[in-house]
């Protein structure tokens, strides 16, 4: 928790010194906006009073659905906008935990990252998500945030990682199979004009989601046994 604040607390610092922010408006976010603590139900969290809520943990639909049962007993306002910043799991599995008349105030909004840098979010209209929802997520995303929001379907992967999965994982095959290194392979994507290596890419988004994502579809060999799941029996694997 600590580290996480010690992160927030620099790019908000990072943010006065590039003159994206001016100080008067780090120093109200830090000292009155900026509230922190591992128990959601406590009173000094605010968490009863919100309008509008942002689920960020890792790809566990599990830990996700725990989350929202939570937030639906906390959250005193049945209109409050309960989102989910998943990348790859569907928001209607995660919201189904909820009263029905909730899940209409409820959608994906899928930030990319690091997220205080990128542009794009996804906003994931669910099969439940009315279209004040996805609307008003528009208009917040657009004013308040400056970023670009794009309104996509509920399905594996949503777009950007759907169409990044085929393009990462031909790019492991290829370092199995020695056709590059890893720096030769960034550095052929970078010189073809694409921003960034599809290596680097992983470690700035960070390795361990991607392993989570593959954890839950199967494609994971068993540790112990090295035995291939049988929905990917047939077929090139990844560890």
């Amino acid at each position: 928790l600590e580290r996480g604040k010690a992160s927030i607390t620099k790019i908000i610092t990072q943010d006065v010194t590039k003159g994206r922010m001016t100080k008067a408006q780090a120093f109200k976010i830090l000292q009155h906006n900026f509230t922190s603590g591992c128990d959601m139900s406590s009173p000094a969290l605010g968490f009863a009073n919100c309008a509008l809520v942002i689920e960020a943990v890792f790809e566990s639909l599990d830990v996700k659905r725990s989350i929202f049962t939570q937030l639906d007993t906390i959250i005193t306002n049945p209109h409050a906008l309960l989102l989910s910043n998943t990348s790859t799991l569907s928001i209607d599995s995660i919201i189904s935990v909820l009263p029905p008349p909730r899940r209409e105030y409820c959608a994906g909004m899928h930030f990319f990252s690091p997220a205080h840098v990128m542009k794009l979010v996804e906003i994931v209209k669910s099969s439940h998500s009315s279209v004040e929802t996805i609307t008003t997520l528009q208009t917040i995303v657009k004013r308040k945030l400056g970023k670009v929001g794009v309104v996509v379907g509920n399905c594996e992967g949503f777009v950007g990682n759907r169409m990044i999965g085929p393009y990462s994982a031909e790019a492991v095959f290829v370092l199995q199979e020695g056709g590059a290194s890893v720096s030769g392979l960034d550095g052929a994507l970078s010189g073809f004009g694409m921003a960034i290596g599809p290596m680097a890419m992983g470690d700035l988004a960070g390795n361990d989601v991607g392993y989570l994502i593959r954890k839950s579809k199967g494609l994971v060999k068993d540790p112990k046994t090295g035995a291939v799941p049988l929905s990917r029996r047939g077929r090139r694997d990844t560890d």
